[in-house]
């Protein structure tokens, strides 16, 4: 499950890269964007912020996706072979459905990011409807992930680091797990992701965000799983949101799934789905699988080589347009 998850948490955030790759370039105010001969204002501040922005974003989301597959391994097998590398565990599931895991800040091989602090990993005994449950695949069943003083930092750059602490819940819509998926005794797995106030703290400053996921995972036939990723957050106008906050410059930040993202294991690559971030009245989408004018193309294409649509807007108007290969 790891590998297509950080596929696509990278791809997600690579909108606002690309955006960067517009604008982060321009040391003048003035500002022409050859592609599409437009030509708009922007100041060299405004810019930097939307790169620390899209950094912190990716920073902040690579972590949650890793801790997302290390949970979800655990609860599948509560074994300690499954735990997340070099922790201490507080295992107390068998009276009171709870573990909690210290982290040590020694490096994991698989995890490019030195991790201290804890998180606790708790069962709620009734579901959705008020029923009993004992276990994470019972249908409805809720989880809760509270983070306490959880720093993580980078390996090369230690003195980059962020610190979390709040709480995640996550609800198992369809019961199930996702080992059940890969053996076919199940078809889909459904999992939704919330969380309101949680705090990231980085050196220069603070940012509080809010999620609102649901992923799916559906086995095709034995050998293609499909997984969808929507989102369902509102605020002011905006809706069907993923992600949205405030950032460390206090700039509010919207990360709007517009169509659902859909990725298959065929070849380890989104297949269909638009994301739009706004932020600091910067506007930034890309939309996966494309023709080269940004229509949604319904087939994949056979040699796995696709095409993603991205179009950015200033906040004096000025519009910008680019296709990648993915």
């Amino acid at each position: 499950m790891k590998r297509f998850r950080l596929q696509l948490l990278i791809l997600n955030v690579f909108a606002f890269v690309v955006f960067m790759g517009i604008y982060g370039c321009k040391k003048t105010d003035n500002t022409t964007d050859n592609s599409s001969n437009t030509t708009s204002t922007t100041t060299v501040k405004d810019e930097e912020k939307i790169v620390q922005h899209s950094d912190d974003e990716n920073e902040v989301q690579t972590t949650n996706d890793e801790l997302d597959n290390e949970i979800n391994a655990t609860l599948s097998t509560n074994k300690a072979w499954s735990y997340p590398c070099d922790v201490d565990a507080d295992n107390q599931w068998s009276s009171s459905k709870t573990i909690t895991f210290t982290f040590n800040g020694k490096n994991c091989p698989y995890i490019q990011r030195i991790r201290t602090g804890s998180i606790t990993i708790h069962l709620l005994n009734t579901n959705t409807n008020g029923n009993l449950v004992t276990k994470w695949s019972d249908q409805g069943a809720i989880l809760t992930v509270t983070f306490k003083d959880f720093k993580i930092s980078r390996k090369l750059a230690p003195n980059k680091y962020i610190i979390f602490n709040g709480t995640k819940t996550y609800t198992n819509v369809s019961g199930g797990n996702l080992t059940q998926l890969y053996y076919n005794k199940s078809k889909t797995i459904i999992h939704t992701v919330k969380a309101t106030g949680i705090t990231a703290t980085f050196p220069e400053g603070q940012r509080t965000w809010n999620i609102n996921r649901t992923k799916t995972w559906t086995n095709l036939n034995d050998t293609l799983i499909q997984f969808t990723v929507t989102g369902g957050g509102s605020e002011g106008n905006y809706s069907n949101l993923e992600c949205w906050g405030t950032n460390r410059y206090g700039d509010n930040f919207y990360s709007q799934i517009t169509n659902p993202v859909i990725f298959t294991t065929a070849c380890n690559k989104i297949v269909s789905g638009t994301i739009t971030n706004y932020v600091n009245s910067y506007t930034a989408s890309i939309t996966y699988n494309t023709d080269q004018d940004g229509n949604q193309l319904s087939t994949s294409p056979s040699d796995c080589n696709y095409i993603a649509f991205i179009k950015a807007t200033t906040p004096s108007g000025g519009k910008f347009t680019k296709t990648i290969t993915y």
